[in-house]
């Protein structure tokens, strides 16, 4: 698996996509390679088929006796769940739901994501009114998950 990782990268980073997951699904042949991909402003179906089409040739080429893939190029979706500082710093500006902890209490805290770095994800427009704050730091320790908030 690190080998089709390292060939994933390689891939994506050539055409300028951020790799955001790679999952291998299934007990028994075929197993299921779901890669999934994404870049600040979005990746269109074209770009997920591209990057399909080449890595399923270099998966034949590779590997040409085994048939122990099914492999599916997606984006992860609206709904998932931001786990990386790069999944955050894609979505700087956009309004996000942060669930985190505080003194063993689970809260829920939605803003505008202004910025991120190893210590906290700052929110502005925050809709809880904490001390009176128009900005708002949560440490990235504390955090538990983060969505992008859906405008509907």
């Amino acid at each position: 698996m690190t080998e089709i990782r390292v060939e994933i990268e390689r891939i994506t980073n050539s055409r300028g996509f951020d790799l955001v997951d790679v999952v291998l699904k299934g007990a028994k042949p075929p197993k299921l390679l779901q890669v999934f991909l994404d870049r600040k402003g979005g990746i269109t179906i074209g770009e997920c088929t591209a990057v399909s089409r080449e890595l399923s040739a270099w998966i034949d080429q590779r590997f040409p006796d085994a048939e122990f893939h099914r492999l599916e190029v997606s984006s992860p979706g609206l709904d998932s769940i931001l786990k990386t500082r790069k999944d955050f710093e894609r979505n700087i500006g956009r309004g996000i739901t942060v669930e985190w902890t505080s003194e063993g209490k689970s809260r829920q805290t939605v803003g505008v994501l202004q910025s991120v770095n190893d210590e906290t994800v700052t929110l502005s427009d925050v809709k809880q009114n904490f001390d009176g704050k128009q900005v708002f730091d949560i440490p990235v320790a504390r955090i538990v998950w983060a969505k992008v908030k859906l405008k509907w």
